[in-house]
């Protein structure tokens, strides 16, 4: 507490305790350890808007099969990063895969219009949506964009890049709980997002304006590293003697280390000299 600093004091407010689960996008797990995925497809070793993202092509075989299953309540949200590179019918950014589809409980993706914002409510039997009325298409392809989905029982908001943009009356109240866990970036055979998602956090609450708004501004900031594997990706270079790109490392900019087989000389290099 003597040593609090405001960007520690702000991660607290949104990572402990309202923060269910946490998905930073390195890989599957979820920061606070209990509700770990299952990534298939998934190329974490690309640029997030913090650090490492995960990268999902759009196909059957891409998506991260988490452990959370949306707790019992009346009230959720969903916070994330999303960069899309193409459009896709219900292409998915957080589905829940109950029995009656993407629908059920409260999910966020692409609606079967290019460019719209697929918005559902469920309380497992019944549910609502609507795909029509929220663009995404004016934020651009391949630019990232914080997106921010609010439920509390029949009260739909939906805020992008700290705004709020629109608000919803669902036809059904939202009812947590259930036996199926959520999905990011799509599942199954069908509803997959050719895009890159980072910073994934799901509430068993409505969270708070102010509470969107540190979460637009997030700064990431550790005070301490002590493993360095997890913010700095190692690449081995193969070179064979001629002119070679070393690529996968993962943000810029990268820093190469060169030594010759056959003497002592060493080269140290940056993508920007």
């Amino acid at each position: 507490l003597y040593n609090e600093t405001a960007t520690s004091a702000a991660s607290a407010t949104i990572d402990n305790p309202s923060t269910v689960a946490y998905y930073k996008m390195a890989d599957a797990s979820d920061e606070t350890g209990y509700y770990n995925g299952t990534a298939y497809g998934i190329d974490f070793n690309v640029k997030g808007k913090y650090g490492f993202a995960g990268k999902f092509s759009g196909s059957s075989g891409s998506y991260i099969q988490t452990g959370y299953t949306a707790l019992p309540g009346t009230s959720a949200s969903i916070s994330l990063w999303v960069n899309i590179n193409a459009y896709t019918a219900y292409g998915g950014f957080a589905i829940d895969s109950t029995g009656t589809g993407a629908q059920a409980r409260f999910t966020l993706g692409q609606g079967n219009a290019a460019g719209k914002l697929w918005v559902s409510v469920g309380n497992g039997s019944t549910s609502w949506y609507d795909e029509t009325t929220v663009s995404i298409s004016s934020y651009g392809l391949n630019n990232w964009f914080h997106l921010v989905g609010t439920v509390n029982g029949t009260s739909v908001k939906i805020y992008i890049n700290g705004s709020l943009i629109h608000t919803f009356t669902s036809s059904v109240s939202y009812v947590g709980g259930g036996q199926h866990t959520y999905y990011l970036g799509g599942w199954g055979n069908s509803l997959h997002l050719n895009g890159k998602l980072d910073q994934i956090r799901f509430f068993n609450k409505e969270i708070s304006v102010s509470e969107v708004t540190t979460l637009y501004n997030e700064k990431q900031c550790d005070p301490l590293i002590t493993t360095p594997e997890s913010y700095f990706n190692t690449v081995l270079y193969p070179g064979d003697g001629g002119t070679q790109q070393v690529t996968g490392v993962g943000f810029t900019p990268d820093l190469v280390w060169i030594k010759g087989r056959t003497n002592w000389s060493h080269s140290l290099q940056d993508t920007l000299r």
